[in-house]
């Protein structure tokens, strides 16, 4: 995961891609550990608008605008208005 200006980019499995490519699923998960490991804080996150899901094999990318972050115990949820 990484941040670039006021937007998040996150990859994600094929599988999962498709679902939040779709509307079907509208958020995606990550574990404080990982988000800290990449060097990010749920500050950075929260001063974010936006979101891009890249599948992690076809790098396709859709592109969202984030309705909320949210963390549960050591998950945080980012969720992002349909389309």
């Amino acid at each position: 995961m990484k941040i670039i200006a006021n937007t998040i980019i996150v990859k994600s499995n094929p599988a999962h891609y498709e679902k939040e490519s779709t509307g079907y699923k509208n958020n995606t998960c990550r574990t404080l550990k990982s988000i800290t490991e990449d060097g990010l804080t749920i500050e950075d996150m929260q001063a974010c608008t936006s979101i891009i899901v890249r599948n992690s094999e076809t790098e396709r990318q859709i592109e969202r605008e984030i309705s909320d972050i949210s963390v549960f115990e050591d998950i945080v949820i980012i969720s992002w208005f349909s389309m």
